[in-house]
Parts: structure tokens; C-alpha cells; sequence
């Protein structure tokens, strides 16, 4: 390959090449000016393989297409070389191998602004090679990674690529399940990146603690406006620090609790929050426990709220009584 002039497409598929199989293709790679279409899935590449290619690809001109995992890489778009600003790879499959290739191609991209990697299975390995990529990228302003098996450890290095990140805007981490860690290490990016308006945490399970972690962050975040924290078990507790958290908040507009195991009680200091707070328009509170006491909280709240706009309470049973509070 390194002297070939004539291939331009090569099959190397469930040959076990390994890692350094992998080294070697990507060295001649490097060197390589007529391959267009290299096929690499099933060769037990492992994260070290991945780098290698991914760095070979840093330098060749001319591959077009590379699959890793069952799916080839739109490979020159990735890398801006022919360039698109969005990429739609969502449900694709791809595991982390391919995850490692795209956060090298995208690394220096410079047009790309979307990136949609949703529904597939890039794990804590791919994760931070993307991360990486964020501490580069000063481009991309979308980024989709919603149920791609990221754990605490990915997040953290997500969270990493975050704290230096000054272009990413709207991220979707909905559906990875790293629990009150992750939800740390996304915090602690938080405090520092003033950049990020929209953030995506569904069903992560974070608890409680987890909301402990983001409440601090809206405390001090200046540039958050949209965040989604439905379905995270966050219970009496979480609702109660995120009810603090709103009384000093300036920036967030838009907050989605659904489906949190909010009670009455939690209610009462969420109620307290939305009497003081001047910046939230869009509250979701359906499918919680508030009961006919919560609504009473939330009704005393909407006397004195001037700013709310959008507020849903569906499948909270309210009853009779709690619909007498709300419309008082």
C-alpha cells in the first residue's frame, strides 16, 4: 500500500489483524495517495487499533470511506475536507473503534456544526476521544450521544472536554445512565464552560445526589437556558435542591422534571422558588406525585409569577381540590 498506485478499494474483514495489524495499515495510510474504500470490521482493532487509523487519517488526502463496525465513515466530511455542517449517524451501530476514528477526523474540522451520534454504542471508550476532540474543536455546536452506553468515566471525560470547549451549545447526553458520578463530572464542566445553553440529562438515573451536583452548577451557571432532567428518580430531595437552586438562578428558561417522584412536599419549595424567580417561562412537572397539596403550593406560587408561561402538571392527580388551587 505504501507503493501501490492502482487499489482503491481493500476488504479486510474478520482477519484478526489486532492492533498491530491496524499499526501498519494506518502507516501505510499515511503514505498512501489512491485508496478510497478500506473495510476493517471484525479484526479485533481494540482502542490502541482505532488510534492508529485514526491518526493515519490526520494525514492521507484520499480515503473516502472506513468501516470499522459495520458502517462505513462518511470520512472526508467528517474531516471537513469536503465539507458539510451536519452529519446524521444516529442508530448506525457504531462502537467505540468508530467512535475514536470520528473524534480524530473532527478534531480540526472547521465547519462542521452538528454531529449526531444517537443510539449507538461508542461507551466510555469512545467518549473520551470525543471529549479529547472538544478540547480542540472550536466549530461544532451540536452534539448527540444520547443512549450510547456512556458511564460516570465517559462523562467525566466529556465533562473534561467541557471545562475548555467555547463552542458547543446544545448537548444530548439523554439515555447513559451514569448515575450521581457522572452527573458530578458534568457539573463540575459546568461551573466553568460559558458556553453551553442547552443541556440533555434524561434518564441518566442521577438521584438525588446527582441533582445535588447540577443544583450547585445553576447557582452559579450564567449560560444554561434549556435543561431536561426527566426521568432521573430525583425524588423529595432533588426536587428541594433544585428548588434552592431556581430562587438564585438568572439564565435557565426552560426546566423539565417530568417523571421525577416529586411529591407534595417537594412541591411546597418549588412553589417557593417560582415566587422569587424572574427568568424560568417553561416549568414540566407531569408525571410526579403532587397530589391536590402540591398544586396548592404551585396555585399560591402562579398569584405572584409573572414570567411563566408554559407550566404542565398532567397525570399528577391533582383532583377536584387541586384543580380549585390552580385556578384560584
Amino acid at each position: 500500500l505504501k507503493i501501490n498506485k492502482a487499489l482503491t478499494s481493500l476488504d479486510l474483514w474478520e482477519n484478526k489483524i489486532g492492533p498491530e495489524g491496524a499499526k501498519h495499515i494506518g502507516e501505510a495510510l499515511k503514505s498512501n495517495m489512491v485508496l478510497t474504500t478500506l473495510m476493517l470490521q471484525w479484526n479485533l482493532l481494540g482502542e490502541k487499533g482505532a488510534q492508529h487509523i485514526g491518526e493515519a487519517l490526520k494525514i492521507n488526502k484520499m480515503l473516502t470511506s472506513l468501516d470499522l463496525d459495520g458502517h462505513a465513515l462518511p470520512i472526508l466530511e467528517l474531516k471537513g475536507v469536503s465539507p458539510v455542517e451536519t452529519i446524521e449517524l444516529q442508530g448506525k451501530g457504531l462502537t467505540h473503534l468508530s467512535g475514536i476514528v470520528i473524534a480524530s477526523c473532527i478534531s480540526s474540522n472547521l465547519v462542521l456544526k452538528s454531529l449526531n451520534l444517537n443510539y449507538n454504542e461508542i461507551g466510555n471508550e469512545g467518549a473520551q476521544h470525543i471529549g479529547e476532540a472538544l478540547k480542540i474543536n472550536d466549530a461544532l455546536t451540536t452534539l448527540n450521544l444520547m443512549s450510547n452506553g456512556i458511564g460516570a468515566k465517559g462523562a467525566q471525560h466529556i465533562g473534561e472536554g467541557l471545562q475548555i470547549n467555547k463552542a458547543l451549545t446544545t448537548l444530548n447526553l439523554k439515555g447513559n445512565y451514569f448515575r450521581a458520578k457522572g452527573a458530578q463530572h458534568i457539573g463540575k464542566a459546568l461551573k466553568i464552560n460559558t458556553a453551553l445553553t442547552s443541556l440533555d440529562l434524561q434518564g441518566n438515573q442521577i438521584g438525588a445526589e446527582g441533582f445535588q451536583h447540577i443544583s450547585e452548577v445553576l447557582k452559579i451557571n450564567t449560560a444554561l437556558a434549556t435543561l431536561n432532567l426527566e426521568r432521573n428518580r430525583i425524588g423529595d430531595e432533588g426536587a428541594q435542591h433544585i428548588g434552592e437552586a431556581l430562587k438564585i438562578n438568572k439564565a435557565l428558561t426552560t426546566l423539565i422534571l417530568n417523571s421525577n417522584c416529586i411529591g407534595p412536599g417537594s412541591a411546597k419549595h418549588i412553589g417557593e422558588a417560582l415566587k422569587i424567580n424572574t427568568v424560568l417561562t417553561k416549568l414540566d412537572l407531569a408525571d410526579n406525585h403532587l397530589g391536590a397539596e402540591g398544586a396548592k403550593h404551585i396555585g399560591e406560587a402562579l398569584k405572584s409569577n409573572m414570567v411563566l408561561t408554559t407550566l404542565m402538571l398532567q397525570w399528577n392527580l391533582l383532583g377536584e381540590k387541586g384543580a380549585q388551587h390552580i385556578g384560584e
